[in-house]
């Protein structure tokens, strides 16, 4: 990231409390600024169409507009928006859920600050931070049935390029990493990596890497090498 830039923070959080602590916490980070704080998942979006922010988090459950609901409104308005799915809620029914929505990350409520750090830089880098709760759940997807497959109306869904590609997301590689690899700049990436998500209908890193895993193009055996 340049050196002057700063990841800008949008926070749904129904408590008070939690949410003015999150804040004061992150307000000590200087690659960090919270642009955005709100009760509830509706009063966020109506902030998020002028103040753009570059990373959402939303408590889970909240009244008036859940955390889950928002997500999905959130991708419908700007899809760039990574989206960390914070609660102290952590059964996979609730992290599929917010999988489902676009989230890019899980964490609970209990997580320490440098971890939040770790995945909002990991999320504003990479486009997802997995961790326990996260890798469990999109395992458990993998296993729920195909709902993504690799090839539509009898024709092949992605080009061998693109399946090239899609191995090296799913490695973990960023975008730079991958255009340096190329030899092409980064924006062009980030063009095809977008294309990828549109093609296969996943919308996140996370259910590209489940879309990957289903059709074969990667293993968890080929992922640990």
């Amino acid at each position: 990231m340049p050196t002057n830039f700063k990841i800008k923070i949008a926070i749904a959080e129904d408590c008070k409390i939690t949410r003015d602590l999150l804040k004061w916490h992150l307000s000590d980070v200087p690659e960090i600024s919270v642009i955005i704080e709100a009760p509830n998942g509706q009063l966020l979006l109506e902030e998020i169409i002028n103040k753009k922010p570059h990373v959402a988090i939303l408590d889970v459950r909240m009244d008036v507009m859940d955390g889950i609901e928002a997500a999905y409104e959130i991708k419908k308005i700007n899809p760039d928006i990574r989206i960390i799915a914070w609660s102290s809620y952590t059964d996979k029914q609730t992290i599929f859920k917010m999988l489902d929505a676009g989230a890019c990350a899980f964490l609970d409520k209990d997580a320490t600050l440098p971890e939040l750090k770790q995945c909002i830089f990991s999320v504003q880098e990479n486009g997802h931070f997995y961790n326990q709760f996260f890798t469990q759940a999109m395992h458990e997807s993998m296993l729920r049935g195909d709902h993504h497959l690799l090839y539509r109306n009898g024709e092949v869904l992605l080009s061998d390029e693109e399946i090239e590609l899609t191995k090296r997301v799913c490695k973990g590689m960023n975008n730079k990493e991958i255009a340096d690899e190329y030899k092409v700049g980064i924006r062009k990436i980030q063009k095809d990596v977008q294309q990828l998500l549109t093609k296969t209908n996943t919308g996140n890193i996370p259910l590209l890497v489940t879309f990957a895993y289903k059709n074969g193009i990667i293993s968890f055996k080929n992922q640990e090498k």
